[in-house]
């Protein structure tokens, strides 16, 4: 071991602090995710499923500024020059994305708590953003707790269903986004992910302290026993609707056939790796997860169950999805969440990337500096 000199010494003193400064505030900020899991992990992740890809050619849609940022909206990216071409200003903290059948709106639910955007101090709100597509205006519907979670659209587009923070799940007509319904769920509360049958007769809600119900959708009622697994992560759901893959931040992912209700798979990771999104491939075939901590992405054979590919990413992904075509990779990208841009001062929220990846080489094509974000899921191209 090199043996440090007077005039090296300095150095390593400054990098030694750097770094504990880093691993302090990345591990609050692990220790917030866990904790927003509890109330907030965002979003399901079926790729081309109900208004999860935008539909415009060239344009992501993605959430910035999460959460405690004065500047709150939805930027319109243009991937192929890195510029937002447009940005919506919505609730605080916005989650996720949502795009209508017709392509003319935006729904996007929030984390509902965050700093003012017209001066100084919090704003606290109830309500989901709906941005109009054509003219820029965004309007708001008012919600029984703040929309701190997944939104789910019908497969046939005409609900759009939305866990609040009071523990209900709100239904939204989106021919007039009007609210139709309000489910009440069962404790423990926090409802962070749902799942609607593509025939829209059972809902499934995994909360953050890891409980999983089914609801029959004609009467609103809970079906069967609870299912107790980690704290909920995001997840998703077969094209069929015959598999709910329910991630687990503690390290694991639960495949659960919904004709019985029961476990029937378990994909294992390391306890670490705070896995916070599942995402199947168009086939089915495979289920890529963004492990946070582990600053990377695995791949896992559905059929099997095995891990088939794992690929390092540039900072910690909370997000992935696939193009239209199938041939690209994009995952949301958070790094430099330590020291950020003052020495004194962390940087969150942290500054987010958008990576893009060729599928079959899993080779980098572009990385897309957004601006401040966190955990969230917008819509891809």
């Amino acid at each position: 071991m090199k043996r440090a000199t007077a005039r090296n010494t300095r150095r390593p003193l400054v990098t030694a602090l750097g770094n504990f400064r880093r691993i302090r505030w990345n591990a609050a900020v692990l220790v917030s995710l866990v904790a927003i899991g509890a109330m907030a992990i965002p979003a399901s992740a079926e790729p081309l499923g109900p208004g999860e890809s935008s539909s415009d050619p060239g344009i992501a849609y993605i959430p910035s500024d999460y959460p405690f940022g004065a500047d709150s909206s939805v930027r319109a990216l243009n991937i192929d020059t890195g510029e937002v071409e447009r940005k919506f200003p919505v609730g605080p903290g916005p989650l996720v994305v949502k795009e209508s059948f017709d392509h003319s709106k935006l729904y996007v639910s929030s984390l509902g708590v965050g700093l003012r955007n017209d001066g100084p101090g919090i704003q606290a709100e109830s309500a989901l953003s709906i941005i109009d597509k054509e003219t820029g205006d965004v309007r708001k519907v008012q919600t029984l707790g703040p929309p701190f979670a997944v939104i789910q659209l019908s497969a046939d587009g005409r609900n759009l269903y939305i866990p609040t923070a009071a523990s209900v799940v709100q239904v939204l007509d989106t021919t007039t986004d009007t609210i139709i319904r309000t489910i009440p769920t069962l404790l423990p509360p926090s409802v962070v992910h749902i799942e609607v049958s593509p025939d829209e007769k059972d809902l499934y809600t995994y909360t953050g302290t890891g409980v999983i119900t089914k609801y029959n959708m004609e009467t609103g009622q809970p079906v069967g026993a609870q299912l107790t697994l980690g704290p909920g992560g995001w997840g998703t759901q077969s094209r069929d609707g015959r598999y709910i893959y329910a991630v687990n931040l503690a390290g694991s992912v639960a495949e659960i056939d919904t004709e019985s209700f029961t476990i029937s798979k378990t994909f294992k990771l390391s306890t670490f790796e705070v896995p916070v999104s599942g995402t199947l491939t168009p086939d089915g075939k495979q289920l890529w997860l963004a492990n946070y901590a582990a600053q990377n992405i695995e791949v896992f054979d559905t059929e099997t169950g095995s891990l088939v590919h794992t690929m390092k990413t540039s900072g910690s992904p909370s997000y992935v999805s696939f193009s239209q075509a199938n041939d690209d990779i994009f995952y949301i990208s958070i790094a430099d969440y330590g020291l950020g841009d003052h020495s004194t001062a962390p940087n969150l929220p942290a500054k987010g990337y958008l990576e893009i990846y060729d599928k079959s080489t899993m080779q980098q094509i572009k990385r897309m500096y957004i601006d401040r974000v966190g955990p969230g899921a917008g819509i891809f191209p």
